[in-house]
């Protein structure tokens, strides 16, 4: 399958890469998706954290 999303390579050691292989499995999805969503999961809770940390710097003005 043919995707139009733009491709990001990275180096991992391979205990990484095998634990990443097995957790993917287990969840019967490739490790790109998975990737995909850990990201997704990390940048939605940075935004949060960054959206607390303003709301805080706003509150003591």
């Amino acid at each position: 399958m043919t995707t139009k999303k733009p491709k990001v390579s990275i180096y991992l050691p391979p205990e990484l890469k095998e634990e990443l292989d097995a957790w993917a499995e287990e969840e019967n999805r490739s490790v790109s998706n998975l990737v995909e969503t850990m990201i997704r999961d990390a940048i939605t809770t940075r935004r949060k954290k960054s959206k607390s940390s303003q709301s805080k710097g706003t509150d003591e003005e």
